[in-house]
């Protein structure tokens, strides 16, 4: 899973985003402070190699240390949908998805809340949870 040495704590912040808790919530679980999750997450963002916008780089926490599964197929989706749904579980920033596909940001946002109410998720991280490549 990982080349690197993950720290107790570390590990507990990394076991709470796999349950798609929100910093916020990972906070009030280990009691400590919103500032000292994103910290640990930052850091091992970078431990990892991984660059990008912190939401992008939860994504991508999350699919490195996620047990690998073989993910379902984005049945019911629209091309484009899918498209954009493959690129989110990357990691991909809106902007970004935009940039590659060409589009406009409104149009991800509006594309990604579609996808989001056909496949019955609630965020990103969700999302490339159930769908995202092992």
């Amino acid at each position: 899973m990982t080349d690197f040495k993950v720290s107790p704590r570390d590990q507990q912040v990394i076991d709470l985003l796999l349950l798609g808790y929100s910093n916020p919530e990972i906070a009030v679980e280990l009691g400590i402070s919103l500032r000292t999750v994103k910290e640990h997450l930052r850091l091992l963002a970078g431990k990892a190699g991984i660059q990008g916008a912190p939401g992008s780089q939860r994504v991508k926490l999350a699919l490195r240390f996620r047990p690998v599964a073989n993910p379902p197929k984005f049945r019911g989706l629209a091309p484009r949908q899918a498209e954009i749904a493959q690129l989110a579980c990357a990691g991909s920033s809106n902007q970004e998805i935009a940039d590659k596909l060409g589009i406009q940001v409104g149009v991800v946002k509006n594309r990604l809340r579609e996808v989001f109410e056909k496949l019955g998720v609630w965020s990103r991280l969700e999302l490339a949870m159930r769908y995202g490549a092992a």
